[in-house]
């Protein structure tokens, strides 16, 4: 057999590269982005962060917010988790009929190159541990289009496989996916899927906590809370103060390392690259307003502390953890529940827990669900219909000859831990 050509990625001959101009968010009506749609691939970091304004403005844009492909989230996560796998980030941009109306940027696709059994090729959306959604980011008005010319480009870029892990599995973008499958009659595959917690606003606070919650589970917190009280002074706090944003991060990874996760070497202070990319994260977060940390305080010291990262109105949990200590109290359900408050306090249209899916803390709190699947697409070549085609064969004949596989894992998971 003859040896497979190196992984190179380049942009094809139709799609000429340009340097788009910011479009104010708002400001430019989406129809008159109405012309010709082109990839621009670029391979480094440090070429991405030459398009900030650019990529700032589709993230408010987007049709569904994805804080993990943010800049300030998704440029440090690539430093401090490189795969070894070449990149390949897709940047879709659309012109306008109009001359008055500059091109912009319409589509983010952040994704590694990966090579397969057989030699097949795989065009697969970045992540990494911290990465609790992959879904990528489109400009309102424009799903439908931009999927058409992601599948299209790597089907020209002679990939096999369009690898999808970690996407919603509903709303504008799914539609639009599926819509432009159908349209290719392209063999797909939905490799996994399951249903996570997410918490809509669309009751009160109160209303909400009394729906998950009977009466007798209410009052035995309630007075769980007052029996925290008498260990010293119990208040709720939230980070406001830009002087006090060292002493909360230092606080919050010193409170994950002291529990289970420290134990497990999973804390994001157990190694260097892990907690450098979280204060970078969560400093650049901060300065944009999209960072909300509140915790519990007993006795002058925190023992329940929560991570969130906002967008739009929209909102992802990202880490929470507790004093191990004061387990009797169920500090992490007590932040929880004051988390339900302020989400609807804060005017937040939902949160998304992060949470794997048989947590059973958040899954009896948080009334709502969303989809989240793992979707696998052939873009046509004899390897990727057969990858794609023969995924549930080889999944199949893994379980009849270890049945045990075929039983769903289970995880370690406490009563106040809300993230994967």
């Amino acid at each position: 057999m003859a040896a497979a050509p190196p992984l190179t990625v380049l942009a094809p001959e139709s799609a000429p590269r340009r340097e788009p101009r910011l479009i104010a968010a708002g400001t430019t009506p989406l129809h008159r982005l109405d012309g010709e749609l082109t990839v621009e691939v670029i391979d480094s970091v440090a070429d991405l962060a030459s398009r900030a304004d650019d990529w700032d403005d589709l993230a408010r844009a987007a049709s569904e917010p994805n804080v993990f492909f943010e800049r300030w989230f998704l440029a440090p996560a690539l430093n401090a988790f490189p795969t070894g796998r070449p990149l390949a980030i897709l940047l879709v941009h659309r012109g306008s009929r109009r001359k008055d109306v500059a091109p912009g940027l319409v589509g983010l696709f952040p994704c590694e190159q990966v090579r397969g059994r057989f030699g097949t090729r795989f065009l697969r959306t970045f992540g990494h541990d911290y990465c609790f959604l992959r879904s990528p980011l489109i400009r309102a008005g424009h799903e439908a289009d931009v999927w058409r010319t992601v599948l299209d480009w790597a089907d020209r870029s002679a990939f096999d496989v369009l690898d999808l892990p970690a996407i919603r599995g509903e709303g504008a973008q799914a539609q639009a996916l599926v819509q432009a499958l159908h349209e290719r009659r392209a063999l797909s595959l939905v490799s996994d899927m399951h249903v996570r917690a997410l918490l809509p606003h669309d009751e009160s606070a109160e209303a909400a906590i009394e729906r998950a919650l009977s009466s007798k589970q209410r009052h035995e917190y309630q007075r769980q809370f007052r029996r925290l009280g008498e260990q010293g002074a119990v208040e709720f706090r939230r980070l406001r103060d830009e002087s006090e944003f060292s002493e909360w991060l230092e606080a919050f990874l010193c409170l994950e390392a002291q529990g289970w996760k420290g134990e497990a070497q999973t804390a994001l202070s157990q190694s260097t690259w892990s907690r450098d990319f979280f204060q970078q994260a969560a400093g650049d977060a901060f300065a944009r307003g999209q960072l909300q940390m509140l915790g519990l305080w007993c006795g002058g010291r925190p023992i329940a502390m929560k991570v969130n990262f906002l967008s739009g109105r929209g909102s992802f949990a990202f880490k929470i953890a507790y004093d191990e200590s004061f387990a009797r109290f169920s500090p992490g359900v007590q932040l929880e529940l004051e988390n339900i408050r302020l989400l609807h306090d804060a005017g937040l249209g939902w949160m998304d827990s992060c949470a794997a899916p048989e947590h059973p803390m958040i899954n009896r709190l948080w009334a709502g669900r969303t989809i989240v699947q793992h979707l696998l697409v052939s873009l046509g070549s004899v390897r990727g219909n057969f990858a794609v085609g023969m995924r549930p064969v080889r999944r199949a004949w893994r379980r009849w000859r270890r049945p045990s596989a075929a039983r769903p894992e289970t995880h370690r998971v406490t009563a106040s831990e809300t993230s994967s």
